[in-house]
């Protein structure tokens, strides 16, 4: 999720996507009651992998990115931060994902 949606050259803008395991709470994933929640618009970006930066050490998770809510297709995957405290294996033991489309019913 991304503050600057739209304002990079070649990006698009999502909206309506959500993260189901898991709840999206001041700019970092934790651990959530319902089964699915929203996420503020995301902005996305098409890029060369030689392009991308790495994470650096971060403490963050990596989540599969599905098309919908169905989850029969797997678009790519992304790494999103962790709260303080909240571990990935505990993201992936919750079935934790992102879906851009259908995610809250």
């Amino acid at each position: 999720p991304d503050s600057d949606a739209g304002e990079r050259v070649g990006s698009f803008v999502v909206e309506g996507a959500a993260v189901t395991g898991c709840t999206w709470e001041n700019s970092s994933l934790v651990p959530g009651r319902e089964a699915a929640s929203l996420l503020p618009p995301i902005t996305l970006q098409w890029c060369k992998l030689d392009d991308v930066a790495t994470s650096g050490g971060k403490h963050e998770v990596v989540l599969p990115v599905y098309l919908n809510s169905g989850r029969a297709e797997v678009l790519h995957s992304v790494p999103l931060p962790l709260a303080e405290g909240v571990s990935s294996p505990s993201m992936y033991e919750r079935g934790s994902s992102v879906t851009l489309w259908g995610g809250v019913e």
